[in-house]
C-alpha cells in the first residue's frame, strides 16, 4: 500500500481499539474479521466450540496446546497425536543411515553444535551489534580439529555440514 494510502485508511481510525473498529466497519457493511494472536485464540469461545486448539502432553512443557485439524471433516476427522520429535531426537537417524556419517564424524558434529550452542549462540547477536570478532573463541574452535576437515580423514559430507 503507498505511504499516503496508508495514512488515508489509518489516520480516522488511529484513535479506536481493535473493538470499536470491528463495531464500526461492522455498521458500515464492510467485511471485517480480527487477527488472533495465541493468547487471543485460546481464549475464544468460538476456537473452543470448533475444537480448533487441542491440549497435548509434552515431555519438557507439560499441557501443551496447539492447532487442531482443519478443515475438520465427519467421515475422516484426523487428529493430533502428538507435538513431535524433540530436538534432535532423530540426528543419529538421518545423519547415520539416511546420509551415512559414521558414529566418529556424528561425535565430532555433536561436539560442534553443543559448542555452536553454548559458545556462539547466546552472544553472536551482541558480536554482530557491536561489530567486533570473538577472538577468545579461536583457541575453543582449534581444539575441534575440524579444519580441514578432508585431511583429518572426514568424509566429503561431513565437510561440506561443517563448512557450509
Amino acid at each position: 500500500m503507498p505511504h499516503s494510502l496508508r495514512r488515508l485508511a489509518t489516520s480516522p481510525t488511529s484513535t479506536l481499539d481493535a473493538a470499536e473498529l470491528e463495531a464500526l466497519l461492522i455498521e458500515h457493511a464492510v467485511p471485517t474479521g480480527k487477527i488472533f494472536r495465541a493468547p487471543e485464540m485460546l481464549a475464544d469461545p468460538h476456537f473452543a466450540a470448533r475444537e480448533a486448539i487441542v491440549h497435548l502432553p509434552h515431555p519438557t512443557l507439560g499441557d501443551f496446546p496447539m492447532q487442531n485439524v482443519v478443515p475438520k471433516l465427519s467421515a475422516t476427522p484426523g487428529a493430533v497425536r502428538w507435538v513431535g520429535p524433540e530436538l534432535g531426537e532423530h540426528n543419529d537417524e538421518v545423519y547415520g543411515g539416511l546420509l551415512g556419517l559414521d558414529e566418529d564424524e556424528r561425535a565430532k558434529l555433536a561436539e560442534l553444535l553443543e559448542f555452536l550452542a553454548t559458545e556462539i549462540a547466546p552472544y553472536a547477536s551482541d558480536w554482530w551489534n557491536k561489530a567486533e570478532f570473538p577472538a577468545h573463541i579461536l583457541p575453543k574452535l582449534a581444539a575441534l580439529e575440524l579444519s580441514p576437515p578432508a585431511q583429518r580423514g572426514y568424509s566429503n559430507l561431513f565437510a561440506g555440514l561443517v563448512l557450509s
